[in-house]
């Protein structure tokens, strides 16, 4: 993966200060490893800057093993990954100040605006395994579960992806989403690997500098979450033509019907094309992708396995669903599904644990042509803004805290609701949730009742709470 010597004079990475060659990366990269050593394991405070994103390229290039957290995480988080995986190296921002007055990590080198710290203890642990990136699962909760993807993974996913959106040297995009992201990262994989043009900006979809570089840099290949493209449709940008811009693409969470059609429309007035993907952290990101010619003819569905995939539903009883139209859980096959999950430093070096084959945890049906349609969710997890938020996970939290006050929550049209049974406690929830759950704060919503109803065997009775909302 990544024959930067292919397109050595082209350019890999520009904005508005730099640009860098893909000769340069080759540079690059072996300046940065030189001085790491190669079993051992970085923290990598990430963001969509050229050096970051230099680092990130070194690091995966060179098959280092890598943990990436995005550099907005709290100084608490980020001291629970360090405690549980110990890592040798901590890469971040100059200006980033959460390990300034560190015992165990000093200065070990600078590169452009970042630098590497290196733990002064003596360790001598080694990852014995295939381990490329550690990445997170739902870390906008504070977990530190992380998903063990390998390079293999990373290299068949990044080859599905190419072969089924057509990518080539003349794609042109910009850094709209976090590089901590599996998505963001999957696009900097595979504009890389077909000698593309990558523009990186930290400025959003709402400034108006990003429509500057969107203009200037004429790119043409744009992804985003289903909250990219909400917003989109708030700035009327589907009403009229952006002649540079050829391919849209969509992944984390399902857009709504209403907005599907609408893009359908433009894409079909303007000759665009629009993609629509949908896979896990798991899957290092990719399980299925509905093909440009379907998608007018296919709203709502997920479309069909990525290129090498194999999907098959399963019912209560673990057989497999053959007639179409019946519900059952996706399980997904593939050389992108990766080696399992880490909670700490002694599960790295586990081997590969899932073989291939994951369990989705969510519930579709497929129409008589194969294509799939995600019907609902076997665990409580929900998709918002394109991170997948453990429900539970925010409900236990919330009960650990407040432990004298009942506590329900369920997800409703890009919404958490949070029930308590405590009144006068609306600051204090919200407070808590903005210092230790990394989701914006105006995505919860908190409604109080007397008693959170139960089922039979004293579970939360979730579906009755609808009947507040």
């Amino acid at each position: 993966m990544w024959n930067f010597s292919k397109f050595r004079n082209k350019i890999a990475l520009i904005n508005d200060n730099e640009k860098v060659l893909y000769k340069d990366l080759i540079v690059y990269t072996k300046k940065i490893v030189k001085k790491l050593r190669k079993k051992s394991l970085t923290v990598m405070l990430a963001n969509n800057s050229i050096g970051s994103i230099i680092c990130y390229i070194s690091l995966v290039k060179k098959r280092y093993p890598v943990l990436i957290l995005d550099e907005k995480i709290s100084k608490k988080f980020l001291k629970k990954i360090i405690k549980l995986y110990k890592p040798e190296n901590i890469f971040l921002s100059t200006e980033n100040s959460l390990l300034r007055n560190s015992k165990d990590y000093k200065f070990n080198f600078k590169f452009k605006k970042f630098q590497f710290l290196k733990n002064v203890n003596k360790d001598t642990f080694e990852i014995k395994n295939h381990l490329s990136i550690l990445a997170t699962t739902s870390g906008s909760t504070g977990s530190a579960k992380l998903v063990r993807q390998s390079y293999n993974n990373i290299k068949s996913n990044t080859y599905s992806i190419i072969k089924y959106l057509k990518l080539n040297k003349d794609n042109i995009t910009i850094t709209n989403l976090p590089l901590s992201y599996t998505f963001g990262m999957s696009i900097i994989n595979t504009h890389l690997e077909v000698g593309s043009k990558i523009v990186i900006t930290k400025k959003t979809i709402f400034e108006k500098k990003f429509w500057e570089l969107f203009k200037i840099y004429q790119i043409n290949t744009i992804y985003g979450v289903p909250y990219t493209y909400e917003i989109l449709d708030r700035l009327n940008f589907f009403s009229k033509n952006t002649k540079n811009l050829k391919l849209l693409a969509q992944a984390g969470g399902k857009i709504t019907e209403t907005l599907q059609k609408k893009i359908y429309l433009y894409i079909n007035k303007y000759k665009k094309f629009f993609s629509i993907m949908y896979g896990q952290a798991e899957a290092t990101t990719r399980i299925s992708y509905l093909p440009y010619n379907k998608f007018g003819k296919k709203i709502g569905s997920i479309g069909i396995p990525i290129p090498g995939g194999k999907i098959k539903l399963i019912d209560d009883n673990s057989q497999e669903i053959k007639n179409p139209n019946n519900i059952g859980e996706i399980v997904y096959e593939g050389k992108n599904v990766c080696m399992g999950y880490a909670f700490d430093r002694g599960d790295i070096n586990k081997k590969d644990e899932w073989n291939g084959k994951i369990f989705s945890g969510d519930l579709a049906k497929r129409d008589n042509e194969g294509y799939y349609y995600i019907v609902g969710r076997k665990k409580r997890f929900s998709k918002i803004y394109g991170l997948s938020i453990n429900l539970d996970e925010i409900e236990n939290l919330l009960k650990s805290k407040f432990s004298f006050s009942e506590f329900a929550i369920i997800s409703l049209k890009n919404k958490i609701i949070i029930f308590s049974s405590t009144r006068g406690m609306k600051d204090k929830i919200l407070n808590y949730i903005r210092i230790n759950i990394n989701i914006n704060i105006r995505t919860f919503e908190i409604i109080f009742i007397k008693k959170i109803p139960n089922l039979s065997n004293g579970k939360n009775n979730y579906k009755a709470l609808l009947d507040y909302c």
